[in-house]
């Protein structure tokens, strides 16, 4: 078991929601509402504050929640292959 010190949430920028906390729903889930969860309040509302492209392809977004503040970062990338229709 690893223990986490808990540092002021107003100075974090979590770097992947892997370990974050975040849930992330799947499309074959037809329960739960798509997107991200934040891990404090479990809300599904964010603001993005910040949108990088990276040099890889990817594009790194920072989040903020709505609700509680909670400040997230999330790596977004496109799919290799095309969706067949």
């Amino acid at each position: 078991m690893v223990k986490i010190k808990k540092l002021d949430e107003s100075r974090i920028f979590i770097q992947s929601w892997r370990f974050a906390g975040i849930s992330m729903t799947s499309p074959k889930d037809q329960k739960s509402p798509l997107g991200i969860v934040c891990p404090q309040c479990g809300c599904h509302h964010f603001y993005t504050t910040h949108t990088e492209p990276l040099r890889d392809g990817r594009i790194r977004r920072r989040k903020q929640c709505r609700h509680c503040f909670r400040r997230i970062v999330t790596y977004e990338s496109a799919p290799t292959q095309p969706r067949k229709c």
